[in-house]
């Protein structure tokens, strides 16, 4: 899995958030979301800068080794 989906399902998990609610909160498809774990491969940057948005998290940090929850 790309750094950017392990950092984003730890933050999702942190707050409790399903992948349902992230997918309507940044209007990114669920399936694009699920698959995103089971690849290697980052997001688009679009689909990077709304899931981001959406976490109220930048694409930086979201693109590093830790992020802070």
């Amino acid at each position: 899995m790309h750094v950017f989906w392990k950092n984003v399902y730890r933050i999702i998990n942190y707050r409790g958030i399903n992948l349902k609610t992230l997918a309507a909160l940044s209007d990114v498809p669920y399936s694009t979301i699920t698959n995103g774990k089971n690849t290697e491969r980052q997001p688009s940057v679009e689909t990077a800068f709304k899931i981001a948005s959406a976490l109220n998290k930048s694409i930086e940090s979201l693109m590093c080794d830790t992020v802070r929850l």
